[in-house]
């Protein structure tokens, strides 16, 4: 999948995306809303040595002070400090249970103790940092050793920053959950829709055809619900589906300009792919400008007897054996210009059948009574019998189905095909979401 894909599957899946980003927001922003609002108010404790005359013990008692404040950050939380704080506010708590509300920070090569408390009350919060620093100091000068009845060299802690009553609340932050939201509900949004782009083998649209072959796609026709995608098209019926089949049989004329395809085979890879029907309305659309013959070679499966509506007694089977003659088995539609070739009886050996020297003299004979044959043959990998039947005609049209096709069914018939000498002239995209924006008219220019 390159960037194109990448981005045309986001854009595709907008719907997906927008749903997922507005849960995101929405589920973020009630969760937010529903927290209860926290303060948070600190104070600030600075640690130094008392004493010292020299400027080398003011340094040695400054990296004494920094060596300790960590270890008293520890003491903070212990129940020396928050057993005093618990009685001088009378809190309804125990030392452990306060511990959970008090947290302390020591800046880098600093001698100071932050200590922030939160609590559900702006003044509360401010009321236990203040405390807790006041009994910071306290802890401090009981678990200072004395020296000697002198005050040089003790370590001693004074509060330089007392807690103010904070304004505003330090969580939840309403703001920050929101954009959380955004940006988790867009992310899922997207890593699913490119998870199921991914996951989707089939053969979706033109720019997926354009990855496995260098084949044109000559023809996309849209999935209508509005219409029977199973169904032979009158000649002037004006429907979407309708008008795909004539646009597909104006490109067809554009690749065959010189008119050097004389018979061209309408196939698939699997069954149920549109073989039938896209051939049946091609050949009716292309009767239109020419003279066309419509031929059933799908002997284990025939569908364009249903198709037409016409009678399957006389076809290609009774012709091949000689029981008919081309002329009592071709039978008129109501289509102008067209003519059909029913599969007649069902044979035991089709395969044997059609690759035999009959048909290529059977096709020279069709030729001379019109302009062009279209010939609807069985799905290429259930059975052999249109790889033996395509190195006997001008020209190949795979039908692959938007809905049903996989990836690998399309590039194995491609191969089974082209091993087999027939000449692929392009891709027909049955049932597909959405028109493609333009027909690889390129493509078709390459092959003039």
């Amino acid at each position: 999948m390159n960037l194109y894909r990448y981005w045309k599957t986001i854009v595709s899946s907008w719907v997906l995306i927008s749903a997922t980003t507005l849960v995101g927001v929405v589920g973020f922003g009630v969760m937010s809303f529903l927290q209860t609002p926290l303060y948070s108010a600190s104070a600030s404790v600075f640690l130094s040595v008392t004493g010292g005359d020299s400027t080398s013990q003011l340094v040695q008692g400054s990296a004494f002070a920094q060596q300790q404040v960590r270890s008293y950050a520890l003491i903070v939380k212990e129940p020396i400090v928050l057993q005093g704080v618990i009685d001088s506010l009378q809190l309804p708590e125990t030392a452990s249970q306060l511990s959970r509300s008090i947290s302390t920070n020591v800046p880098l090569e600093t001698s100071i103790l932050e200590i922030t408390a939160t609590s559900e009350s702006p003044e509360e919060a401010a009321a236990i940092a203040n405390a807790t620093a006041l009994q910071m100091e306290t802890a401090v000068s009981q678990l200072t050793p004395s020296s000697g009845g002198s005050n040089a060299g003790v370590l001693k802690a004074t509060t330089v920053a007392p807690a103010q009553v904070p304004a505003f609340p330090s969580s939840p932050n309403r703001k920050l959950d929101v954009a959380i939201g955004f940006v988790l509900g867009l992310a899922v949004g997207v890593g699913f829709a490119l998870v199921r782009s991914l996951a989707d083998v089939r053969v979706r649209n033109t720019d997926v055809v354009a990855e496995l072959t260098d084949l044109p796609v000559v023809g996309d026709v849209l999935d209508d619900p509005g219409t029977n995608t199973s169904a032979f098209a009158s000649q002037d019926q004006d429907d979407p589906r309708s008008e795909a089949f004539r646009k597909l049989a104006a490109n067809f004329e554009f690749l065959n300009y010189k008119r050097t395809i004389k018979t061209v085979i309408v196939t698939s890879p699997m069954h149920n792919e549109g073989k039938s029907v896209t051939a049946a309305n091609l050949a009716s659309a292309l009767a239109l400008q020419m003279r066309v013959i419509l031929v059933d070679a799908d002997l284990r499966d025939p569908s364009v007897s249903v198709l037409t509506g016409l009678p399957n007694d006389k076809g290609l089977t009774t012709v091949l054996s000689g029981r008919d003659t081309v002329a009592d088995a071709l039978q008129s539609t109501g289509s102008r210009g067209l003519q059909v070739l029913t599969a007649g009886i069902a044979p035991p050996n089709s395969a044997e059948l059609l690759g035999s020297s009959d048909v290529q003299k059977l096709l020279v004979e069709l030729g001379e009574l019109c302009d062009l044959v279209v010939i609807d043959t069985p799905p290429v990998l259930p059975a052999s019998d249109t790889p033996v039947l395509a190195k006997l005609v001008d020209g190949v049209l795979v039908v692959a189905n938007a809905n049903k096709t996989k990836r690998d069914q399309l590039t194995e018939t491609v191969a089974q095909l082209s091993l087999a000498g027939g000449k692929i002239i392009g891709i027909v995209l049955n049932q597909t979401k959405s028109r493609s924006k333009r027909i690889q008219i390129d493509a078709l220019t390459s092959r003039r």
